[in-house]
C-alpha cells in the first residue's frame, strides 16, 4: 500500500479517541470472531503484541543480529523512525489485535508501471482491542495532527445506532472506515463490511467467524494463546480467486487458465485450515502447528492420497542416514501415484505455456511444444526401460534425500594448479519391492548410457577422421610430419570414454560409471542395493560411508537421541519428515572455499555496508538456530492433515 493509505489508517486508529466514551467499555469485552463475517478468506489474531517482541529483543539471535552495522544502519533506524512517527502504536498492541481478509479484490491488470490500490488490495478488516483509560492521551497527543497533516476528510454516518466514520486523504485513495464496538475499534476499507460486523454485534445476524462450523473444526486443536495463529477457508479462496479468472478481460489468459484446469481443480479437495505459532521455553524451540481439512471424495488428482498418508514412516530408513548429515528428506510414499500425480500436473503447466509460446508465433517464430510425455519419451529412450513399468514399479514406499555435507575438492586445471570448489554431498535412497529386480533394472541403465557415450564418440571420432583425411597428392600423404605427431594421441583416443564398473564394498556391489580424461574425476554416478533400499549418488566415497552407516548399525541419525530435547513435540506415526541441522550448514558453509570467494563481495557491497566483522556476528546470530524439524502426518479416523515445523534455538 502507499504511505498515504498506511497514513489514513494511523488517522483512523487516532481518530478513534475523539469519540470513545466511557458508557462504550461498560458492555462485556467482544470476542473478536463473533464480530468477524464468515466470509471470510483469511484471519489472523495475536495478543500482547509489544511485550512478545520486547522478549524478543532479549534472545540471543537478536542480540547477536543488533551488534551488526548491517542492523545499525539499515533494520535499527526504520524502528526508531517507526517509533518516533506512530509512540501511540505501543499502546494498540498490548491487547488483542486481529486482521481478517474478507476479499482478494478484483483481479489484478500486471501491466508496466500499474500500481495496486487499496480496491485490488481486496476488503480487508483490521480489529484492535483498547485500553478505555489511554484513548483520551492518544486523542490529544497524535489524532488531530494526523489528520491536519495528511488533509483527511472525516463524513460520519450512523448503522444500527452506531457512529461510523470515514476518512479520505486528499490525494483521493479509497476511504478508510472505523467504528468502535464495546473494547474494540474495528477499521476497513469497506464501509459494508463494517456494517456486516455492526450486524453481528447486534446479533442481527449469525453468519459469523465463531459459528462457521469450518472454523470450530479447523482450530479446535489451535493453541489462541499462543505467539500468533490464524485461518484460512479454502472454500471461501477457491470462490473469489475463480471470480478473478472469470473477470480478466484477456482472452488468451481465459485460454490458459482453461488448460490449467487440473491445477485448480486440486483446490476443490480442499477444506478449511488452521495454523498457530508458539514458543516452547522447556525445549528452548520455535514451534509451529497446522491442521488442513479436507474432502477425500473430491479428489480426482490423487494429490490428498500423496500428501495425506496414513502409513507412518519405517524408523529403518534413519539407518541409511549419517549422524552427522547437515539435513535430509524422508517420506513413506506410493511412487507410482507420485509419478502419475506429477505427469498430470506438469501437463497443465506445459500447456499453458505451449500456449503463451504460441501467442507470440507470429512474432517471433513457431514455438517448440514440449510436454512430459515428450520427455519422458526421450529419458526412456537413453536409459532404455519403460520408466513406470520397468523403474518406478519396482519402487517400495519408502524415499528420501541426503544433504550429507558441503565437501571440498580439487578441480585440474591447465599447468597443474587446482582449484577447490565446494561440492554437495547428496544421495537418494529408495526401497525397493524387488531389489534383485531393480539392481538388474539399474544395471542395464548404466551398461547403455555407457554403451551409448562410447557409440557416439567414436562416431565422432570417424567423422573427425574423414574430415582429416588427406586427398590424394597432399602433403600429409607424402609424410606429412605432423600427421605422424598426431598418431599417438589418435590411439589414446581409443580408449572407451565412459567404463560401467563394480566395486565391493563391505559385501555389497557398488555399480558406477568412470570417465576417462574428465576434469571432475570425483564426479562418479554410482548406485547400490544394500538390504531392501536403492541408493544412488555421484560420489563412490558417500555411498561407501553411507554402506558403512547402514551395516555397522552405529553412527546413524536417531530421532529418539539426536531429537530428544523435542521428542514431545514430535507426533507419532509421521508419514514424512524434514530435518536441518541448521548450525552445522551454516558453519559448513561460512568455512567453504565457495564462500571466501564469495565474502569480499559482501564486504565491498555499499548498500549493505558489511565489514569481515559484521559477518562474522550474522553468522554467530544465525548459528543460535540449532536444527529445523518438519513432520506431516494424517489425523487418525478424521479427513484431517497435520503439519508442524520445530525451530530449536540458543538461548
Amino acid at each position: 500500500m502507499k504511505k498515504s493509505i498506511i497514513a489514513v489508517i494511523c488517522a483512523a486508529i487516532a481518530a478513534c479517541a475523539g469519540y470513545a466514551y466511557f458508557s462504550i467499555f461498560a458492555q462485556k469485552p467482544v470476542v473478536f470472531e463473533s464480530i468477524v463475517p464468515d466470509s471470510a478468506i483469511y484471519y489472523v489474531a495475536t495478543s500482547n503484541l509489544n511485550k512478545k517482541f520486547r522478549d524478543f529483543k532479549n534472545s540471543t539471535f537478536f542480540l547477536q543480529l543488533s551488534g551488526t552495522s548491517l542492523y545499525k544502519k539499515n533494520i535499527g533506524p526504520k524502528l526508531d523512525e517507526l517509533d518516533s512517527k506512530a509512540p501511540f502504536l505501543k499502546d494498540f498492541t498490548d491487547k488483542d489485535i486481529s486482521l481478517a481478509v474478507l476479499s482478494l479484490g478484483k483481479a489484478p491488470e500486471l501491466k508496466q508501471g500499474k500500481k495496486y490500490d487499496l480496491e485490488s488490495a481486496g476488503d480487508i478488516l483490521l480489529l484492535i482491542r483498547v485500553d478505555k483509560n489511554k484513548l483520551p492521551q492518544l486523542k490529544r497527543t497524535i489524532a488531530e495532527a494526523y489528520i491536519a497533516k495528511y488533509k483527511c476528510g472525516i463524513v460520519s454516518s450512523g448503522y444500527q445506532g452506531v457512529r461510523i466514520s470515514s476518512l479520505k486523504a486528499a490525494s483521493g485513495e479509497e476511504a478508510i472506515n472505523y467504528t468502535i464496538l464495546s473494547d474494540t475499534v474495528l477499521i476497513s476499507n469497506s464501509l459494508e463490511d463494517i456494517r456486516k460486523s455492526i450486524d453481528l454485534f447486534k446479533k442481527k445476524n449469525a453468519q459469523s467467524l465463531a459459528n462457521n462450523p469450518g472454523f470450530r473444526q479447523a482450530t479446535a486443536r489451535v493453541k489462541k494463546d499462543s505467539l500468533f495463529w490464524g485461518y484460512k477457508n479454502s472454500k471461501n479462496y477457491y470462490a473469489a480467486y475463480l471470480r478473478q479468472v472469470q473477470e480478466t478481460t484477456d482472452p488468451l489468459q481465459k485460454i490458459i487458465m482453461s488448460q490449467m484446469q487440473p491445477v485448480i481443480g486440486l483446490m476443490a479437495a480442499f477444506k478449511d485450515a488452521a495454523f498457530y505459532v508458539d514458543y516452547d521455553q522447556e525445549a528452548a524451540a520455535f514451534v509451529s502447528r497446522s491442521y488442513t481439512m479436507f474432502d477425500a471424495s473430491k479428489d480426482e488428482s490423487g494429490l490428498i492420497g500423496i500428501i495425506a498418508r496414513d502409513k507412518a514412516l519405517d524408523q529403518k530408513v534413519f539407518s541409511l542416514i549419517p549422524k552427522d548429515a547437515l539435513g535430509y528428506y524422508a517420506c513413506n510414499q506410493d511412487m507410482l501415484k507420485c509419478y502419475d500425480f506429477g505427469i498430470n500436473f506438469l501437463s497443465s503447466i506445459f500447456g499453458a505455456v505451449n500456449l503463451q509460446a504460441s501467442s507470440k508465433a507470429g512474432l517471433k517464430g513457431p514455438s517448440i511444444a514440449l510436454s512430459p510425455d515428450t520427455i519422458i519419451r526421450q529419458a526412456e529412450y537413453y536409459l532404455g526401460v519403460d520408466l513406470r513399468k520397468d523403474l518406478i514399479a519396482l519402487m517400495g514406499d519408502d524415499f528420501g534425500l541426503v544433504f550429507a555435507g558441503l565437501g571440498e575438492v580439487e578441480v585440474p586445471q591447465p599447468q597443474n594448479i587446482n582449484r577447490r570448489i565446494s561440492f554437495p554431498q547428496l544421495y537418494l535412497f529408495c526401497g525397493a519391492k524387488d531389489g534383485e529386480k531393480l539392481g538388474k533394472t539399474m544395471e542395464g541403465i548404466f551398461q547403455k548410457i555407457a554403451a551409448d557415450i562410447n557409440t557416439r564418440a567414436v562416431q565422432s571420432r570417424e567423422r573427425y577422421k574423414k574430415a582429416k583425411t588427406p586427398e590424394a597428392g597432399s602433403s600429409e600423404e607424402e609424410g606429412d610430419p605432423l600427421a605422424d605427431e598426431d598418431a599417438p594421441a589418435a590411439q589414446e583416443e581409443e580408449k572407451p570414454l565412459v567404463v560401467s564398473s563394480v566395486e565391493n564394498h563391505n559385501g555389497v556391489d557398488i555399480h558406477y560409471l568412470e570417465f576417462a580424461n574428465s576434469s571432475t574425476p570425483f564426479v562418479q554416478p554410482n548406485y547400490c542395493i544394500v538390504d531392501k533400499y536403492l541408493v544412488f549418488s555421484i560420489s563412490r566415497d558417500l555411498t561407501r560411508k553411507v554402506i558403512q552407516t547402514y551395516k555397522s548399525g552405529s553412527g546413524s541419525f536417531d530421532p529418539d537421541t539426536d531429537l530428544a530435547p523435542v521428542k514431545d513435540n514430535l507426533p507419532p506415526g509421521y508419514s514424512a519428515m524434514f530435518y536441518l541441522d541448521f548450525r552445522s550448514m551454516v558453519n559448513n558453509l561460512a568455512h567453504s572455499s565457495s564462500f571466501k570467494k564469495f565474502q569480499p563481495m559482501l564486504i565491498n557491497n555499499p548498500k549493505l555496508g558489511l565489514s569481515s566483522g559484521d559477518l562474522d556476528l550474522v553468522i554467530a546470530a544465525l548459528s543460535t538456530m540449532r536444527q529445523f524439524i518438519a513432520t506431516v502426518h494424517k489425523i487418525p479416523g478424521e479427513d484431517a492433515l497435520e503439519s508442524q515445523g520445530i525451530l530449536t534455538i540458543e538461548e
